[in-house]
């Protein structure tokens, strides 16, 4: 029999948990990661930031980042949860994999698992299920896991 886990993740934060086949499925946390500079507002990050300012003219204007340090957090982020990931199974810890996650992150992991990883994902699912509990996590899961052994 497999092992199965189930990763459940949104851009700031990720809980891995180990599935024990049962009627509902039955879900222990194992892992809870988070991440709280990517639930930071441009605002709150900009003010704790030295100013950074361009000469135009003899006029001092705010230069802007060129990319969304939101983004950057997120990927940041994706690559701590792709490498605790990896560490478990170089371990031999799961044999498969089900990721759910909000469709803008999942794309962000997608570009950090490895191809290893890759090929012990089963199953993707681009819902936001990050603030469930585990409760509602079983029962929205259900479905899920009864097509893994169908």
């Amino acid at each position: 029999m497999s092992v199965d886990w189930i990763l459940v993740a949104d851009g700031s934060r990720a809980r891995v948990f180990h599935l024990r086949q049962a009627e509902p499925p039955v879900l222990a946390t194992l892992t809870t990661l988070v991440h709280p500079e990517s639930r930071e507002s441009r605002q709150e990050r900009e003010s704790a930031e030295p100013g950074r300012f361009q000469m135009q003219g003899g006029a001092r204007t705010a230069v802007e980042p060129h990319t969304d340090p939101q983004q950057l957090e997120e990927v940041r982020f994706a690559a701590e949860v792709a490498d605790h990931l990896e560490r478990a199974r170089q371990e031999h810890r799961f044999d498969r994999l089900i990721v759910f996650a909000p469709p803008r992150f999942l794309g962000v992991l997608r570009k950090a698992w490895s191809p290893l990883l890759q090929q012990s994902i089963v199953r993707e699912v681009d819902k936001d299920f990050a603030h469930e509990t585990e409760a509602q996590l079983a029962e929205r899961l259900t479905p899920h896991v009864a097509a893994l052994n169908a």
